[in-house]
């Protein structure tokens, strides 16, 4: 099983599952990108195994958020971790990283109709708003981020 594979379980798990905030861990868990490291330090506990850890990287603004659930993945992880002869989950781990690569991302130029284009980009994003600009003074706009912002997503200024 891969990364992505291990995400997409981990996703699911948690889903099923009835932990009373899952909605907000799924939604860390899909900005997350998850890593394996592998050892080559023994558990013993089991014979000849050797201990691999489970990396979820963040961007830093949702970093102490996910922590808060760090116990509760660190099982869910125990859980669904692969069988394997040679390696055994040792622990998750939580790190500061960068958005998954396999997100899309907006980026257009627009001029014409800009506020309405504006608005239904604010409105589409799910993770992370940029905005760079030298002035803001469009008072539809502020109120639009700040829906967002209610929503969990991070709004940076450049």
């Amino acid at each position: 099983m891969n990364e992505q594979q291990f995400k997409k379980l981990l996703i699911d798990t948690v889903k099923v599952g009835d932990h009373p905030e899952k909605e907000q861990i799924i939604s860390l868990l899909k900005i997350s990108v998850v890593r394996f490291e592998k050892t080559g330090e023994f558990t013993r506990r089991l014979w000849n195994h050797y201990k691999e850890y489970i990396y979820l990287c963040i961007i830093p603004e949702k970093i102490i958020e996910l922590k808060k659930y760090e116990k509760y993945l660190n099982g869910v992880c125990d859980e669904i971790y692969p069988p394997d002869d040679e390696y055994e989950f040792w622990s998750l781990l939580i790190r500061p990283g960068s958005l998954p690569v396999d997100e899309e991302i907006s980026q257009e130029i627009l001029f014409e109709g800009i506020q309405q284009q504006i608005i239904e980009e604010i409105r589409s994003a799910k993770y992370l708003i940029w905005i760079a600009m030298a002035w803001f003074t469009d008072p539809v706009l502020f109120k639009e981020l700040l829906k967002k912002k209610a929503q969990g997503v991070t709004i940076l200024k450049l």
